[in-house]
């Protein structure tokens, strides 16, 4: 029962408190806020400086046709989405591992995966060993 009210809790304060946020930011910036906020990172393809699993077949993906590069970007969401979704559903009474192995996919399965990315990664490390 305390679960439920905890969650309850939790859905009302996020559609509370965030939702009207969301929807303000929408009426002031209009689509710029969401191609910035959402849309950017699903379109973003940066070759140059990764460390991404995906490197390579998006570096070539590039080359051949910008149509398979954007297929190539798009799917590498599935993995890190199907990672992420599975690690909370088994580890979610453990948090702070739970924290961990959701970052640890997250930055596995990135697409973008730059030096800092990868070292507040192991930077949670620390959290998820200590706990």
């Amino acid at each position: 029962m305390c679960m439920v009210i905890l969650i309850l809790v939790y859905v009302h304060t996020h559609v509370g408190l965030l939702v009207p946020t969301y929807i303000y930011l929408h009426f002031r910036y209009g689509q710029i806020f969401i191609d910035e906020t959402y849309l950017y990172h699903i379109t973003r393809k940066d070759t140059q400086h990764n460390f991404s699993i995906y490197f390579y077949p998006l570096r070539i993906a590039e080359d051949l046709a910008p149509v398979f590069s954007t297929v190539v970007g798009l799917c590498a969401f599935f993995p890190q989405l199907g990672a992420t979704i599975a690690f909370t559903y088994k580890y979610y009474r453990d948090l702070p591992f739970c924290w961990f192995m959701i970052t640890l996919a997250f930055v596995t399965f990135n697409k973008v995966c730059t030096s800092q990315v990868s070292l507040i990664s192991v930077m949670l490390t620390d959290v998820s060993c200590s706990a």
